[in-house]
């Protein structure tokens, strides 16, 4: 079936990824909104999962109410899984330091899932809020 065609190359895409790359410990804030900012509006990984491990603690987790992933590996295959990857996009509206160790992301999802009957459903465009969280100490 074509998920089965979807789900390998989705696989094999995610697999060139360098999931323990060396991380960029010890970027202030405003760089690592910098690099997360270039990073999306390159990759768009919220809805391709082509994530950049080298920006991400070991230990990152993501949750909503929906689901709670930890790792940055399993969150980009569960990205890549649950977003149609000829429709899918990430548009980076804005990105920026919001409060101490807090960047905020304002970006515009549109495109389809790969959610219900008849090969997903079309999401209408609309705009998110993604808080990500930085350690003090390194920086990720």
């Amino acid at each position: 079936t074509n998920n089965a065609i979807s789900s390998k190359d989705n696989d094999s895409v995610l697999d060139t990824i360098v999931w323990d790359a060396p991380k960029k410990v010890g970027l202030n804030s405003e760089r690592m909104s910098d690099a997360i900012n270039d990073g999306l509006r390159e990759r768009e990984w919220f809805v391709t999962g082509q994530g950049l491990p080298e920006l991400f603690a070991d230990d990152f987790s993501f949750s909503d109410p929906q689901v709670s992933v930890t790792g940055i590996e399993d969150y980009c295959r569960s990205v890549r899984r649950l977003f149609d990857q000829t429709t899918a996009r990430c548009e980076v509206i804005c990105c920026s330091v919001t409060a101490a160790n807090t960047i905020t992301v304002l970006w515009r999802n549109s495109g389809k899932v790969n959610l219900g009957p008849g090969g997903g459903v079309e999401l209408k465009p609309y705009v998110v809020t993604t808080t990500l969280r930085t350690d003090q100490n390194n920086g990720l």
